[in-house]
C-alpha cells in the first residue's frame, strides 16, 4: 500500500478518540478538531507497511514535510510562496512504514518562535486539559491533538522547549530531541507508546547518518 495525501475520513478513529477523551475527562464533542490542525482539507497518509505502530494515528507539526502538502511554518505569507513537498520527511516515512496513519498537519507558533501556543494568523489550539489556558508552544497543535485524543501521538520540534512546554501544559509525556541521535521530538499521552515511536525515529536517524 502506497502512502498518498487525501482528505481524512472524519469517522476514522472518532469512537476510540471519544473513549480516550472520556477517560481524561475531555468533552467528547471536541474530539474531532480542537483547532489543532492547519486550516483547509485535513491531509492524511495511509500506512505504507505493518509493524509496532499498527492501528495508531499521529499528527505532524507544520514545520515537518508531508508529501503533497505545503510546509507553512505557521505563516500564511510564507506558505503562499512554497511549493508542496515532493516527499515526506524521513521520520514521517518511517512511522508510516511501521504501521501508523497520519491524520493531519498540526498548528505551530509562527515559525516556531514562541512557547505560548498562540498564532495570530490561525488561532490558538484548545488545551482540553485546562480550557481557557494556553496550550504551550511552539508544537501547540501536536500537544492539543494528543491531549484531546484526536491522535495517539504527534511529532513536534524542540530547540528551547517547543515540545516539552506544550506537553507540560497539556498533561502529556514528551521526549526532547538529542543532537546526533534524534531530530524530532514526539509527544504522547502514553509513555510506552511514546517510547516506541521515539525508538523508530531514532533507528531511522541512526541508519540515515
Amino acid at each position: 500500500m502506497s502512502g498518498r495525501a487525501d482528505e481524512v475520513d472524519m469517522s476514522f478513529g472518532i469512537e476510540r478518540s471519544a473513549e480516550r477523551a472520556r477517560h481524561v475527562g475531555a468533552p467528547v464533542a471536541a474530539a474531532a478538531d480542537l483547532g489543532a490542525f492547519v486550516a483547509g482539507p485535513r491531509v492524511a497518509l495511509r500506512p505504507t507497511g505493518s509493524g509496532p505502530l499498527d492501528g495508531l494515528t499521529f499528527a505532524v507539526k507544520d514545520l515537518i514535510d508531508v508529501a503533497g502538502t505545503v510546509t507553512g511554518g505557521g505563516n500564511p505569507d510564507w506558505a503562499a510562496t512554497q511549493a508542496p513537498a515532493a516527499r515526506s520527511a524521513p521520520v514521517v516515512e518511517q512511522l508510516l512504514l511501521a504501521g501508523a496513519r497520519l491524520r493531519g498537519k498540526s498548528l505551530t507558533d509562527e515559525f516556531g518562535f514562541s512557547l505560548e501556543g498562540a498564532n495570530a494568523h490561525y488561532g490558538t489550539p484548545l488545551n482540553i486539559r485546562a480550557p481557557g489556558r494556553l496550550p504551550g508552544g511552539s508544537s501547540s497543535g501536536s500537544a492539543a491533538a494528543v491531549a484531546g485524543a484526536v491522535v495517539d501521538f504527534a511529532l513536534g520540534t524542540d530547540t528551547g522547549g517547543s515540545v516539552r512546554v506544550p506537553a507540560a501544559f497539556c498533561g502529556l509525556f514528551a521526549i526532547r530531541p538529542t543532537h546526533g541521535r534524534s531530530l524530532i521530538g514526539p509527544c504522547g499521552a502514553d509513555g510506552a507508546l511514546l517510547a516506541a515511536a521515539a525508538r523508530i525515529a531514532k533507528e531511522h536517524h541512526a541508519a540515515d547518518s
